[in-house]
């Protein structure tokens, strides 16, 4: 017969917090973080949870009546505060690492484009336009220098330039024909 975990034996995270005189999010975090021993329910375990946090220093180790006596008591160690500059940094870092995360799936999404990428793919569209723009008159020399009728050939100039512009909208964008692989330069929002 296998032995049933005690339910009742261990501290919830509230009254582990409560104990600790921390945060419940705090309690979640540095249970995350692995810092924190649990019974077999899944309960927190007081007193080897309390030992290992004091190893790592994230809680004082408990006084004795002696250090008192002797006045080598530990410093009680205050909650930090949002002023705290090591906890400002960290809070950074972690701001910092979340950017460079969205930056990745955005990336990873094909949602953000190198902006030199973006440049080039300018550069090429406006290279498409003029030099399809400027191979009109070549093509309509003839024709039109056998025309008197001023209409006529502001009606085929207009035909012949809409026709082109219809080319170039249905080609596809050079954006999308490279495959947006760059990594070079600044990342900005498509």
């Amino acid at each position: 017969m296998t032995p049933k975990a005690d339910t009742k034996k261990g501290l919830t995270l509230a009254a582990f917090a409560a104990k600790c005189g921390r945060s419940v999010a705090t309690i979640k975090s540095w249970k995350v973080r692995g810092w924190l021993v649990h019974e077999a329910n899944g309960r927190i375990d007081e007193a080897r949870s309390l030992a290992h946090l004091r190893e790592l220093g994230k809680i004082a180790r408990e006084s004795n009546p002696l250090d008192e006596i002797l006045g080598t008591s530990p410093k009680r160690e205050e909650p930090k505060t949002t002023l705290d500059p090591e906890g400002s940094a960290r809070a950074r870092k972690l701001l910092a690492d979340a950017e460079i995360a969205e930056i990745k799936l955005g990336e990873m999404q094909e949602r953000l484009v190198d902006v030199e990428q973006v440049g080039r793919a300018w550069i090429e569209v406006v290279r498409s336009v003029r030099n399809a723009l400027r191979a009109i008159p070549s093509r309509l020399a003839g024709e039109l220098a056998a025309t008197d009728d001023e209409h006529e050939v502001r009606l085929r100039l207009t035909t012949e330039i809409d026709d082109v512009l219809t080319r170039l909208a249905e080609d596809e964008p050079p954006l999308a024909a490279s495959g947006r692989k760059a990594r070079s330069g600044r990342k900005r929002k498509a």
